[in-house]
């Protein structure tokens, strides 16, 4: 859940909703969001040299946008923008905790973010490549190609990229040979969910070879695989409490039309308990492709976008095809194109299928030529999005999607002698923080109390007494 509500307290108060994802040199292109610039190639590299000269797609966090840039010279970093500060998460600069000198490389990367930590996949001096997370100003090994797996012993050769949620790290780890298998890292714990020892594919001919990413969220992972025993057979997975779920499979019939799956696109998201691929068949008329819906325990599969669905606008016929997509708690966002090959950005929410930002737009000024998206790109209510121009600069773009609300921040009294009383309704057993600030600057927020939510209640703020101007939220976790 991202920020529900925000109560402003003056002499007179009132009820105002805000984005507090803001950056500057705003570009509006869309009548239901407006987004604004993050980075872009004339933009000096924090703790860097020049300007930026290429990014790889952004993630959204809390409050902030996170993405991989480089510049000239084999520059190359993470970088974060909080809403007023550019500045530098890691790069060729920093020290490699568990290995040999600085880091000389970083991996793309689709989850690695959360409220307040950070995963990558990065290279040492000495070539050695690993996991890491940042939670503060430095990072710390999750682990290397020193490091065991557990249970099995054998010593990584390689990773997936890492996906975060909760401070917890999850990803895909290979060893030698056929070795791979999924891992949890807990507090610098690591502990194996499953491995080529433990899985087969169901009902398949041999273990599960899977792509490098997966998605994390509450203990459960979900994934795209092969059959390692037969590669045209492949489907969309979950792994929760030590079950092994088949979403997805190849052969299975495509929901609302007579084709069956032939394959699966890159990583599917995992978010509110749903987990969210691209699919396709190999039929050339009519070729369906699409991205859909199920629940990560398993269950019917909901077509959400396919090339069966109308392009919003009324003229321009029926999408062709899908390049990315990302999604939360029901908000899809996904690019996509017609016969006419223009690629723009699309919005599915409660039903209403909408544009946000269409190729032939200008953004900044100037004319797009692509756009990418991330798996990622979409985090508490927060889109970023990388954006290609006809005079070949390119650059990171951010916006404030309003995700459905399920709590409500109100002002239940208010006395200049005694202060302010809260009152908060929310979703049961969902950990919130009500926090105040008096500039609404993204660093200003500060915790008036914390809790897990089980009734409707009351929350005191005895220092609003007076001409305190203070403003409110309820943000969750």
């Amino acid at each position: 859940m991202r920020m529900t509500s925000v109560l402003h307290c003056l002499s007179r108060l009132k009820l105002t909703t805000i984005a507090a994802f803001a950056f500057a040199a705003a570009a509006s292109v869309s009548a239901q969001v407006t987004f604004l610039k993050v980075a872009d190639t004339a933009t000096s590299i924090p703790g860097g040299s020049g300007a930026f000269t290429d990014f790889r797609p952004a993630v959204s966090g809390k409050d902030v946008g996170i993405f991989n840039g480089k510049g000239s010279s084999g520059q190359v970093g993470f970088y974060k923008f909080d809403g007023t500060t550019l500045t530098k998460l890691v790069d060729t600069g920093t020290a490699a905790p568990g290995g040999t000198g600085n880091f000389t490389n970083y991996s793309f990367f689709a989850y690695g973010v959360d409220t307040t930590n950070f995963s990558f996949h990065g290279t040492d001096a000495g070539g050695m490549a690993g996991l890491y997370l940042l939670s503060g100003a430095t990072p710390t090994l999750i682990a290397n190609t020193n490091t065991a797996a557990p249970v099995s012993g054998v010593k990584f050769s390689t990773f997936g990229q890492p996906a975060v949620h909760g401070g917890k790290v999850a990803f895909f780890g290979f060893g030698p040979g056929s070795y791979r298998g999924a891992f949890l890292d807990s507090s610098g714990t690591l502990t194996r969910l499953f491995d080529t020892n433990t899985v087969t594919f169901p009902g398949g001919a041999g273990t599960l070879a899977f792509s490098s990413q997966l998605a994390y969220e509450n203990d459960t992972i979900a994934f795209h695989a092969w059959d390692s025993g037969l590669n045209q057979r492949e489907g969309i997975f979950s792994f929760s409490n030590s079950v092994l779920s088949l979403l997805a499979v190849t052969n299975q019939t495509i929901p609302g039309f007579a084709n069956t799956f032939s394959g699966f696109q890159g990583p599917p998201r995992l978010s509110g308990g749903t987990v969210v691929f691209q699919g396709h068949d190999t039929i050339s008329t009519p070729a369906v492709r699409g991205i859909f819906a199920v629940p990560a325990g398993g269950g019917a599969i909901t077509t959400l976008v396919s090339t069966a669905t109308a392009i919003p606008g009324g003229t321009n016929g029926l999408f062709t095809s899908f390049s990315g997509f990302a999604y939360e708690n029901g908000v899809l966002i996904f690019t996509g194109s017609g016969t006419n090959f223009i690629t723009s950005i699309y919005k599915l929410q409660g039903g209403v299928l909408e544009l946000l930002v269409g190729k032939t737009a200008l953004l900044d000024g100037k004319t797009v030529s692509s756009f990418t998206l991330n798996t990622g790109s979409l985090n508490q209510g927060l889109f970023t999005f990388q954006a290609s121009f006809t005079d070949n600069s390119k650059g990171i773009f951010g916006g404030e999607i309003s995700l459905p609300q399920d709590a409500v921040l109100g002002i239940n009294s208010y006395s200049p002698g005694t202060g302010l009383t809260l009152s908060f309704t929310g979703e049961n057993n969902r950990a919130y923080r009500i926090q105040y600030s008096s500039t609404l600057l993204p660093a200003s927020w500060t915790d008036l109390t914390n809790f897990n939510y089980t009734s409707p209640l009351t929350v005191p703020d005895a220092s609003a007494a007076g001409p305190a101007r203070r403003f409110y939220r309820a943000i969750s976790p």
